[in-house]
């Protein structure tokens, strides 16, 4: 299991560089819902393009992103401690927040957590539709339910929470590498439309 590095963004802002070995991403909207990733860039790849696309003009969105030449893994803090100010501010501002990861061990899975249960059945269903295979019980540790989590800190205090295995984020784009995610392929644009059907038409 892994262990993180840090245990809160001050720590990690001690220890590294902002614009040479992270970055924050965000786009401030009067919406109901935030599309976040905690764990961008490097850290957990593709995570940080499929938030930009999805939010698009119409969402907030928030990307803290890795961008050190290896070992972004060690920005990663775990969602319930993720406190980096402009992140929360976002999400706390937000009635809904839907958040991406990226996992490894559930091939071809994308699996779907958080606390607001009847929003992940429809998200579920209609990813199932256009042809993902979606796991809307995921294990203890991928599921997104704990109260803290940064998916449940919205006004609403339910979020939903999707980990994507690297099988699944293989198939969006050229490669998972800096340069190959900037190829997205057909099926990244039939994810990000998919996503987009369903905050338009979840329930609030």
């Amino acid at each position: 299991m892994y262990v993180d590095k840090y245990k809160n963004f001050e720590e990690l802002q001690n220890n590294e560089t902002e614009g040479i070995d992270f970055t924050i991403r965000l786009q401030e909207i009067v919406s109901n819902w935030a599309v976040i990733t905690p764990h961008g860039g490097g850290i957990e790849p593709g995570t940080s393009e499929l938030v930009r696309a999805i939010a698009g003009n119409d969402y907030s969105y928030y990307s803290f992103e890795g961008t050190k030449n290896s070992k972004n893994i060690d920005l990663h803090i775990t969602s319930e401690y993720f406190d980096e100010r402009l992140g929360n501010e976002i999400v706390q501002s937000s009635k809904n927040v839907i958040v991406f990861h990226g996992c490894t061990g559930y091939p071809d899975k994308i699996l779907i957590g958080g606390l607001d249960l009847k929003n992940r059945a429809l998200l579920a269903s209609l990813l199932n539709e256009t042809g993902f295979i979606v796991d809307n019980t995921p294990p203890p540790d991928l599921s997104g339910s704990k109260p803290d989590n940064i998916c449940n800190r919205g006004k609403s205090k339910k979020g939903i929470q999707l980990e994507l295995d690297t099988t699944v984020r293989k198939r969006l784009f050229k490669g998972l590498n800096r340069k190959g995610r900037k190829e997205k392929l057909s099926e990244f644009y039939s994810l990000v439309k998919t996503v987009k059907e369903f905050l338009a038409t979840a329930s609030l």
